[in-house]
C-alpha cells in the first residue's frame, strides 16, 4: 500500500481529504505544521507529500526546501496546495522545490491522476540508471561562466562551456548536448543569432535552448522566443528558478522521446549534426555565402487589426472614394493607389458593431499589389501570415478580401506545393459556415490567397466588448462552428487553427418590406445582444499548414520554418504540439473546446504567460470549472465542454457532427 504524507494546519481540511484518500486505496499520515512535516517525512519515509502552503510555526514553502535539501527526503515528490485566489502561490512552491501544486477547492479526480504520475515517475527514477546530461553554457564573461557552472553542479548534470558563439556552434556540431543555455549579448556573434542557425538543424525538442538576458531586454526576449528559444531568465540569475526550468524543459524532451520511442521501432542513433558556423566574423553570415535569417517580428495576440475580413462601416464615416470604373487604368497600367487604413487609438478592423472606416495615404514607400483582375481599394490588416487587402474583383463586380502571404514562408519548392493543395481542397467547400475560397495565384515571388469579404465581428472581440456569452448564444455559436468543421471534415480537411480570432459573427440584413428599396450603405453587423441570430463563419481554412516545414522528420516535428508550432498555445491539442501533420479533425475538436470554453468564461483555460507552460497544462492540467466563473452553465454543457478538451483524442467527440447533436437538446431547451 501506498503511503501519503497529508500535511495541513486545518483539522476539517485534513481529516476530509485523508478519509477520501484512504477510499482510494491510500496509507494517510497526517502533520499539522511544517516542522511536524518534515519530522514524518523523514521518520516514515513516504510515497508522496501533499503540503499545503499556508500554515504556522512552519510553513510549507520553507518545510519544502528543507524536505528538498535533504538527502533522504529530496526524492519524495511534493505536491503543493495553494488557495486559488492566492496569487503568486504557484511560483513560490515550485521554486522551493515542489513537483506539481494544486489549487483549492480540490478537484480529487485531477489530483488521484497527479499522485499516481508522481509516484511512478519516483519508482522509475529509483529503478532507472542516473544518466549524465550535458550542459552547455555560452557567455563571453568568464565570471558568468564559472559562477553558473558552480550553481549548477550536480551529479546528473556534465558542464560544458563556451565563450562564443562560434565555440558554442563547434560544441553542438560534435553532438552530446542536452540543453543550451545561451547569453543573448555577445561580441562577433549575438545569442539570437546562434540561437537561429541552431534552430536550422534541432527542433525545440531535440535541443533546448534557454535564453540569459538582461530584465529590461523585453523586445530581445520576444525575439528569441519567437527565433526557438524553449525559455528563458533574466539577470541577475535566480538560481533555483534556473533549475526549475532546465528541470521542466529536461523532462519535455525525455517524455517526448519516450512517446517517440513507444510508437515507432528503435532505430540506429543518428550521427551528430553539421551546424555550420559563419566563414567569417562578419555579423550575420552563415557559411560561405548565405545569411543568417532575420530575427522574426515580435509576438503579438491576434487582435481586431489582423481579422482582415471583419471590418466595420457605417453611415456616419465619410465614404471612401468610389472605385474607378473596372477597365479605368492610369498609363503606367497599375490601378491607381487607393487610401490606406491604418489602426489609431479609436478605430481597429472589425472590433465594434458600427464603427467608421479610417482612410489614409499608404505608408511611404509602400505600394499596394498589381494583382490582374482585381482592383485593390485598401489595406485591412498585416499579421503573421501576410498583409491583407479589401479589393474589388473587376469582372464579378464582387468585394473580395486578398491575403498576399509574406515571402517568408516560400522557402522551397514544396511548401508552394503544399500551399496549392491545400487552397484547392479549401475552395471545394462551399459552406455557409465557411469562409469561402475564391482563387489563389502569384505576385512578385510570392503567392495570394483570394476569400470571400465577410462584414461582422470575430468572436474574441465580441467576448472582450461585451463579456462572456449566454449560454445559449455560446451553444449557437459553437454548433455552426461544428456544422463548418463536419463539412471540412468530410471533405479530409483539418483546420489546425480554430480559435475565437478564426470565428467570424455576420449579421444579414433586416428584410424591407414589399416594394421598399434601402437607403445609404447596409450595416449587416447586427446590435451585440443579437448573437443568437448571426451566422458564424470559420475563417482561414487551408493556410494553418503553410507555417510548417516541408518534411517533418522526427527531429523537425514539433517546429515550423521559423521554429513556431502550427496553431495557437491557448487552443492547441496536447497531440497538435508534437507534429501538426498527424493530427486528424479530432484536434479541431480540442480547439473548439478551449474556444466553446473561452465564450463562456471569458478566459482561455488556460492563461499562462509562457507557451511551454502552456503546453504542459494542456498535457497534464485540466482548466479550471466553469463554475469558479458563473452559476449557470448546465451540467450537460460542462460535459461537452470536457469531453472535447479530453487530453487522448479518442476520449474525444470524434466527429463535429456528434458536437452539433450533443448540444441540440441545450438549444431547443432555450428556444
Amino acid at each position: 500500500m501506498r503511503t501519503i504524507l497529508y500535511t495541513e494546519d486545518n483539522k476539517i481540511n485534513r481529516d476530509m481529504l485523508s478519509r477520501r484518500l484512504e477510499r482510494k486505496g491510500y496509507r494517510v499520515l497526517t502533520a499539522e505544521n511544517g516542522s511536524d512535516g518534515v519530522a514524518q517525512a523523514t521518520a516514515h519515509k513516504p510515497d508522496l507529500i501533499l503540503m499545503d502552503m499556508s500554515m504556522p510555526v512552519m510553513d510549507g514553502w520553507e518545510a519544502t526546501r528543507r524536505l528538498k535539501g535533504n538527502p533522504e527526503t529530496k526524492p519524495i515528490p511534493v505536491i503543493a496546495l495553494t488557495a486559488h485566489a492566492m496569487l503568486g502561490d504557484r511560483e513560490r512552491a515550485m521554486e522551493a522545490g515542489c513537483d506539481d501544486y494544486e489549487m483549492k477547492p480540490i478537484d480529487l479526480d485531477r489530483l488521484l491522476i497527479k499522485i499516481e504520475a508522481l509516484i511512478s515517475d519516483a519508482a522509475a527514477a529509483v529503478a532507472a540508471v542516473p544518466q549524465i546530461l550535458s550542459l552547455l553554457i555560452v557567455d563571453d564573461n568568464k565570471l558568468n561562466r564559472e559562477v553558473l557552472g558552480r550553481r549548477l553542479k550536480r551529479p546528473e548534470y556534465k558542464i560544458l562551456e563556451a565563450r562564443s558563439g562560434r565555440e558554442a556552434l563547434d560544441v553542438v556540431q560534435k553532438g552530446g548536448i542536452d540543453l543550451v543555455l545561451l547569453d543573448s549579448m555577445m561580441p562577433e556573434m549575438t545569442g539570437l543569432e546562434v540561437l537561429q542557425v541552431i534552430r536550422a538543424e534541432y527542433t525545440i525538442i531535440d535541443l533546448p535552448v534557454i535564453m540569459v538576458t538582461a530584465k529590461e531586454q523585453t523586445e530581445e526576449v520576444v525575439a528569441a522566443l519567437e527565433a526557438g528559444a524553449n525559455d528563458y531568465v533574466t539577470k541577475p540569475l535566480n538560481f533555483p528558478v534556473v533549475l526549475a526550468r532546465i528541470h521542466t524543459q529536461l523532462a519535455l524532451k525525455r517524455a517526448h522521446l519516450s512517446g517517440r520511442s513507444a510508437a515507432a521501432p528503435a532505430a540506429a542513433p543518428a550521427p551528430a549534426k553539421a551546424v555550420r558556423p559563419p566563414a567569417t566574423t562578419t555579423k550575420g553570415t552563415v557559411g560561405q555565402s548565405s545569411r543568417l535569417p532575420e530575427p522574426s517580428a515580435p509576438a503579438t495576440r491576434a487582435t481586431p487589426s489582423h481579422r482582415a475580413v471583419v471590418w466595420k462601416s457605417t453611415p456616419s464615416a465619410p465614404p471612401p472614394a468610389p472605385p474607378a470604373p473596372p477597365n479605368s487604368r492610369p498609363p503606367s497600367g497599375r490601378p491607381s493607389s487607393p487610401p490606406h487604413r491604418t489602426p489609431d487609438s479609436r478605430t481597429t478592423f472589425g472590433s465594434s458593431v458600427g464603427q467608421a472606416e479610417t482612410w489614409n495615404s499608404p505608408p511611404a514607400g509602400s505600394e499596394f499589389p498589381n494583382l490582374s483582375g482585381y482592383q485593390i481599394l485598401g489595406e485591412l490588416g498585416r499579421g503573421g501570415m501576410g498583409v491583407v487587402y479589401k479589393a474589388l474583383h473587376e469582372r464579378m463586380n464582387r468585394m473580395v478580401a486578398i491575403k498576399v502571404i509574406d515571402r517568408k514562408h516560400w522557402s522551397n519548392p514544396e511548401a508552394t506545393r503544399r500551399f496549392y493543395r491545400e487552397v484547392q481542397a479549401a475552395a471545394q467547400l462551399s459552406h455557409p459556415n465557411i469562409v469561402l475560397a475564391y482563387d489563389a495565384g502569384e505576385y512578385d515571388d510570392s503567392h495570394y490567397f483570394v476569400m470571400e469579404y465577410v462584414e461582422g465581428v470575430d468572436l474574441a472581440t465580441l467576448v472582450k466588448q461585451r463579456g462572456p456569452l449566454s449560454v445559449e448564444e455560446a451553444c449557437h455559436c459553437v454548433r455552426q462552428i461544428a456544422r463548418g468543421l463536419q463539412h471540412a471534415h468530410e471533405q479530409g480537411l483539418v483546420h489546425r487553427d480554430i480559435k475565437p480570432t478564426n470565428l467570424l459573427a455576420t449579421w444579414s440584413p433586416a428584410p424591407l418590406p414589399p416594394g421598399a428599396r434601402r437607403n445609404g450603405p447596409r450595416t449587416e453587423c447586427g446590435p451585440p445582444e443579437s448573437v443568437g441570430r448571426a451566422t458564424v463563419k470559420v475563417l482561414d481554412m487551408g493556410l494553418a499548414l503553410l507555417h510548417q516545414p516541408s518534411e517533418l522528420t522526427p527531429a523537425a516535428a514539433v517546429q515550423t520554418q521559423n521554429n513556431r508550432v502550427v496553431g495557437t498555445a491557448d487552443y492547441m491539442a496536447p497531440e497538435q504540439w508534437m507534429n501538426a501533420h498527424k493530427v486528424d479533425i479530432r484536434a479541431d475538436l480540442y480547439s473548439l473546446g478551449c474556444t466553446f470554453y473561452y465564450l463562456l468564461a471569458g478566459e482561455v483555460p488556460f492563461p499562462s504567460a509562457e507557451s511551454m507552460e502552456k503546453m504542459l497544462k494542456h498535457h497534464l492540467d485540466e482548466p479550471a470549472p466553469l463554475a469558479t466563473f458563473r452559476r449557470d452553465v448546465p451540467p450537460h454543457v460542462a460535459d461537452v465542454i470536457g469531453k472535447l478538451m479530453a487530453k487522448k483524442p479518442e476520449h474525444r467527440f470524434q466527429t463535429p457532427n456528434d458536437v452539433h447533436d450533443a448540444l441540440a437538446a441545450q438549444v431547443a431547451a432555450t428556444t
